[in-house]
């Protein structure tokens, strides 16, 4: 029989090249004879009305081969745009913005309409997955994902089940309801799981804590450490800049740095140059960008990139911004863009108290300050006004980084599995 790796993600992976998984996928796959992703997109095909009630209702497969990979995407049964309830609040940040009254019932019921499409992930996957055989390895990111995987194993369809813990899931969710069923979907796969394997320290120890799991291993996110590490050689002017890349949303802590930036302004004091790169929340970042226009603070926005494109932004700038919200959905993130940043030559800034926080600390290669725009703005007077601090920082960062290979890092998961027995 052969050797085949089923993963099963709810990330968007044809559409997101620089994710966990798609490391995982790239890395591992050499170590099998086939090797299947599937995925649920995140897009939904309808407009108007009757198509997105024709999308809810409806369930589409695709077959793709890519780099190696038999890669099948799922329009599951239950698909609804994403974010729908932030999108009829008008709520530009529903990680720092809080509707009350009528308004906050309103966001409980379309969440618990959103706990639907939930819970229809896992027919959705099981018909995805029929035809597919039997497989050595089944890996699992996303918590219906990981119910599915322990359906697979229990069918026999699977010897080995391990569940990749990239994120605190139920973070993901603005209501009570709904993160109690993205726990109780979580819990009972990671319990069943072979391994639970979690991106952080902080993330393992919940896991410990409120799933009751005896053993779980960490390997932390990583970097091309070859690709990023161009990056240490700047552009004229990059000793000025402040970079920020990745997902321009309610949770990466722009909306504090635009007030720390308005801050320093109303002090006299000078601002550094803001750069940003990545993909949008068009919501979010349309109303950032007013409010930024609004209050004359300067930014440039640089686009969206491919994974080794990174460098070009990275070449511009001495420090990155990682001072996201100290919600539960950041607090136990492990964010590549920390390693990147580091990688490439910048120093890094971040909420203490984080996993990036304690990073960043442990290795002196960065600050981690408190969520607050005055911490903000003192830090960025501090990383900016002194040069030979910045660059120790930067130096440190760079050498942690060399621990932080992909190759590294994967070939201690290759270890896990293998002890693991498969």
């Amino acid at each position: 029989m052969p050797k085949r790796l089923l993963i099963l993600t709810s990330h968007d992976f044809l559409r997101f090249s620089n994710t966990r998984i798609r490391h995982l996928a790239r890395h591992l796959s050499r170590d099998f004879e086939e090797t299947v992703v599937v995925f649920r997109r995140h897009e939904v095909e309808g407009k108007g009305f009757l198509g997105r009630l024709r999308a809810f209702l409806g369930f589409k497969k695709r077959v793709f081969f890519r780099d190696g990979l038999k890669v099948i995407e799922l329009d599951p049964w239950g698909a609804r745009p994403y974010g729908l309830a932030t999108r009829l609040l008008g709520l530009s940040n529903p990680f720092e913005e809080r509707p009350e009254g009528a308004a906050r019932l309103l966001q409980e019921a379309l969440s618990a309409a959103g706990g639907l499409s939930d819970l229809l992930a896992v027919p959705s996957l099981l018909r995805g997955l029929s035809g597919l055989g039997r497989f050595r390895l089944v890996i699992t990111q996303g918590p219906f994902e990981g119910v599915v995987g322990v359906i697979l194993k229990r069918l026999g369809r699977a010897d080995f089940l391990v569940c990749d813990d990239a994120d605190y899931e139920p973070g993901f969710a603005p209501t009570r309801l709904r993160q109690a069923l993205i726990r109780s979907a979580e819990r009972w796969g990671m319990r069943r799981a072979d391994l639970v394997v979690s991106v952080g320290r902080l993330l393992a120890e919940r896991r410990r804590k409120e799933y009751g799991l005896k053993r779980v291993l960490v390997v932390p996110n990583g970097v091309a450490y070859t690709v990023f590490s161009r990056a240490q050689k700047k552009v004229p002017g990059a000793e000025r800049n402040l970079l920020y890349m990745g997902y321009l949303g309610g949770w990466s802590g722009l909306d504090l740095l635009l007030a720390a930036l308005k801050h320093l302004r109303a002090r006299g004091r000078p601002l550094p140059g803001l750069l940003l790169a990545g993909h949008a929340d068009p919501l979010y970042f349309s109303a950032w960008k007013e409010r930024a226009r609004r209050a004359g603070i300067p930014f440039r926005y640089l686009g969206r990139f491919a994974y080794e494109e990174l460098v070009v932004p990275l070449s511009q700038a001495t420090v990155g911004w990682a001072v996201f919200p100290p919600i539960e959905l950041r607090r136990f993130a492990f964010p590549l863009k920390v390693v990147e940043y580091m990688a490439g030559g910048l120093a890094v800034l971040a909420t203490e108290g984080t996993e990036a926080g304690l990073l960043v600390k442990e290795h002196g290669a960065g600050l981690s300050l408190p969520y607050r725009k005055e911490a903000v703005a003192e830090a960025l007077l501090e990383v900016f006004g002194d040069q030979e601090k910045l660059q120790a920082m930067v130096k440190m960062g760079a050498k942690t980084a060399l621990a932080y290979d992909w190759a590294l890092l994967l070939e201690r998961y290759r270890v896990l599995l293998k002890n693991l027995g498969v």
